[in-house]
Formats: C-alpha cells, sequence, structure tokens
C-alpha cells in the first residue's frame, strides 16, 4: 500500500493528548509532506519502513490575519510559532496511527491519526 494519497490529519492536544480532535490536510507525494490547517502550515519530509512511516515536518504560523496572541497550536504553544515535529506512526490500510512531537515541548506525546480522503491524481 501506497501512503501517496490526501490525508485528514488530526492529533491530540496539551491536556487532552490521548484524544485525536485537532487537525488539517496532509499530501504525502515521493517522501515529501504539505499541509496545514487555517493557521498552521505544515512541510517536511517522510520515510516508510516496513509499515512504519516517520515524518520530519516544521509547523509554522502562516495565518498573519489572526493576530498572533489570539491563537494557540496543539502543543499549548502562542505568538511566533514556528517548530519542528516528528510524527512516528504504523500504517494500517486507510488509516495510519502514531505520535507527535514538538522539539521545543520535551516529554510531550501527543496521539495522533491521518485517514486517507483521496488519492493522488
Amino acid at each position: 500500500m501506497t501512503v501517496e494519497a490526501m490525508w485528514k490529519f488530526q492529533s491530540g492536544s496539551v491536556g487532552s493528548e490521548d484524544t485525536p480532535v485537532w487537525g488539517g490536510i496532509v499530501v504525502l507525494e515521493s517522501g515529501r509532506v504539505f499541509g496545514g490547517d487555517s493557521l498552521m502550515a505544515y512541510l517536511g519530509t517522510y520515510e516508510v519502513d516496513r509499515g512504519k512511516i516517520t515524518a520530519h515536518v516544521r509547523s509554522w504560523a502562516w495565518n498573519t490575519d489572526v493576530p498572533a496572541e489570539e491563537f494557540e497550536n496543539v502543543f499549548g504553544m502562542t505568538s511566533d510559532i514556528d517548530h519542528n515535529v516528528v510524527l512516528e506512526g504504523e500504517i494500517s490500510g486507510n488509516e495510519i496511527h502514531g505520535v507527535l512531537r514538538s522539539d521545543k515541548m520535551e516529554g510531550v506525546e501527543l496521539k495522533s491519526r491521518m485517514i486517507k480522503i483521496a488519492d493522488l491524481p
């Protein structure tokens, strides 16, 4: 099974780490990650090995129409958000379940899931 597709991405948040609810759209294509939501952009790379995926992604606040002090990401960061995350997950059919970690939040691990929503053209 190829992971090259458009995915719905969800993760838990600080205080609710085990319940994936927040999310956006992620495209996995040729080892590259592209995506975002209404406030954050995602850009990075991924590797698949024996049914497991590891992605290294920069995530930053792109939406300058929303004042920085008025939003918060899933890790509880506010203001000028720009950090690197690692997603490690297990691929099972049209879903990927795993964990999300930030380089700026040592010891915090959020459950995550991705659900395939479209094949790439």
